[in-house]
């Protein structure tokens, strides 16, 4: 705490953040014949100080691509 603080407030020049989104496609298997396929984006919001460290505020899923149903039949 002591560390970011020290950042923050007395090198405020140097502290930022961001945002990106990450993106990919895992497979999961539910036994050794069944599987879905799951496609995801989401949104990491990072702070860094150059030279410093950087660190993940938030991850959340990102709404315009989708986001749906948490129930998957298997016929």
């Amino acid at each position: 705490m002591v560390f970011v603080t020290y950042i923050l407030f007395q090198r405020p020049d140097i502290a930022s953040a961001a945002e990106q989104d990450v993106s990919g496609t895992q497979e999961i298997w539910f036994d050794s014949s069944h599987s879905i396929t799951v496609d995801y984006v989401i949104r990491v919001t990072y702070g860094l100080d150059e030279g410093y460290s950087g660190w993940i505020i938030a991850m959340d899923p990102v709404d315009e691509y989708g986001i749906g149903s948490n129930t998957v039949n298997i016929e």
